[in-house]
């Protein structure tokens, strides 16, 4: 499950917290934590910042990738189209690819609906 935490409109960010069950009470410990920003120029993109599982997320069983899903939905559901961020080499994100800009990488929303029937999770490029 996802929550956001908006701040102030006129920063146009929120902080995400990822939560194992959707039941999760306000104050309860999350696996995994980031925060979004968007502009008014480009509203259809947002840039991710930070995200990272929490000590409580190394600690679970529970996979990232349902939590990353959920995630993809509640972008979608905000009306974003793409998604992008900058990553430390070695660091991925499904479906990322360099932006042609040359500043960070550029998720496209759709490209992660397009999964392989055997999968809940969309393919590394």
């Amino acid at each position: 499950m996802i929550r956001l935490q908006v701040m102030p409109q006129d920063t146009n960010s929120a902080l995400v917290r990822f939560y194992a069950d959707p039941n999760s009470p306000p104050l309860a410990d999350y696996l995994m934590v980031c925060l979004i920003s968007w502009t008014n120029e480009n509203p259809t993109e947002v840039w991710i910042h930070g995200l990272a599982k929490t000590d409580a997320g190394r600690a679970s069983l529970i996979s990232s990738r349902p939590l990353f899903l959920a995630f993809r939905d509640k972008m979608r559901e905000l009306g974003f189209e793409t998604m992008r961020a900058t990553r430390a080499e070695g660091r991925v994100l499904p479906r990322a690819r360099p932006h042609p800009d040359g500043n960070g990488l550029v998720i496209a929303i759709a490209d992660l609906y397009r999964e392989p029937p055997d999968s809940k999770f969309a393919l590394l490029d």
